[in-house]
């Protein structure tokens, strides 16, 4: 399947705090630091860094590849984020 990676729909969409409240996991793509809104962030909450390299002016390959490797990684996330944890409860 072919994505359009040039849409208009594609945008850096702004942090919240409301979004970091809110989130068990925030990811944060590429090498430059992001400042993170100061809220009040629970301690059980995952910050991670997931380097890509800079695609501007790759060719296509690069950029489905970057893409594919994202897909692996966010697959990988919700797996671990969706098994049990130990000691917790599976039900009634």
């Amino acid at each position: 399947m072919r994505h359009d990676l040039t849409g208009d729909r594609l945008f850096p969409k702004p942090v919240t705090d409301d979004a970091l409240q809110a989130a068990d996991v925030i990811v944060l793509l590429g090498p430059v630091s992001i400042p993170l809104p100061s809220c009040d962030r629970s301690p059980a909450q995952q910050v991670l860094r997931w380097d890509i390299p800079d695609l501007d002016g790759q060719p296509y390959e690069a950029l489905e590849a970057a893409r594919d490797d994202l897909n692996r990684r966010a697959l990988l996330l919700m797996a671990d984020l969706l098994r049990p944890q130990p000691g917790a409860e599976t039900g009634p």
